[in-house]
């Protein structure tokens, strides 16, 4: 919204016949307030609601225009209405059940919302900081790097298992999958349900670090504004 301020020109307290303060407290505004009114009650009005009034006119087409142009451009290029994954995650044109794309359009928007709007800059401690917004950025840099690099790092929970299966089609290659369980020997028996265990294991561990990570990046959600 285009806004020139005109109540806190020098016109305006030529017009209200006393000048307005460049700053105060709380008290001192009300103070103020209530002395200018009294002073000049209509000259009062005229600065403060009648420059105001004519202020919204003159300005209304390029505010209008104003609008409109930053309504198109939040609904077709930024797009803020959306938590959005990127195509890694979720395939466009795919199905992907909702409880599994909260997690990639929830962090994938984050990583947008740090490399655009919040700056990569802002990770690092500023000397300025006070305890609360040193916390906030060292979060905030966890959480970031652990979606970008931590997490896409992790050895695949069914790694061992797959290896084990790609053994057992060299050693029966004549044999489909039900068959190949059948001529398992007591020993890979006992191999595969091992590695079963295990991958489920580690599958849990991980959606537990998922929902663990979402969880904090939630906590500090009222921190992550630009």
């Amino acid at each position: 919204m285009k806004q020139a301020y005109w109540t806190c020109s020098g016109f305006a307290d030529w017009i209200r016949g006393t000048a307005k303060p460049s700053a105060d407290t709380a008290a001192g505004w009300a103070a103020w307030r209530r002395a200018a009114k009294a002073a000049h009650p209509w000259r009062y009005w005229l600065a403060e609601k009648g420059l105001d009034w004519v202020e919204e006119i003159v300005f209304w087409p390029a505010n209008k225009w104003s609008n409109l142009r930053s309504y198109l451009l939040n609904r077709f290029v930024t797009r803020t209405h959306l938590l959005q994954a990127d195509p890694k995650h979720v395939r466009y044109g795919g199905w992907c059940d909702f409880g599994d794309r909260l997690l990639p359009c929830i962090f994938d928007e984050f990583v947008r919302f740090v490399e655009n709007e919040h700056g990569l800059d802002r990770l690092e401690i500023s000397e300025d900081d006070n305890e609360y917004w040193e916390a906030v950025r060292r979060e905030t840099a966890v959480l970031y790097w652990w979606w970008k690099t931590d997490r896409p790092n992790r050895a695949p929970a069914d790694e061992k298992s797959l290896a084990f299966f790609v053994f057992l089609e060299e050693k029966y290659p004549d044999l489909d999958f039900l068959e190949r369980q059948e001529a398992l020997t007591p020993a890979e028996a006992t191999k595969r349900r091992e590695l079963w265990a295990e991958e489920n294991e580690i599958e849990k561990r991980y959606f537990d670090e998922d929902t663990a990570m979402l969880k904090r990046l939630i906590d500090i959600r009222e921190s992550l504004w630009s």
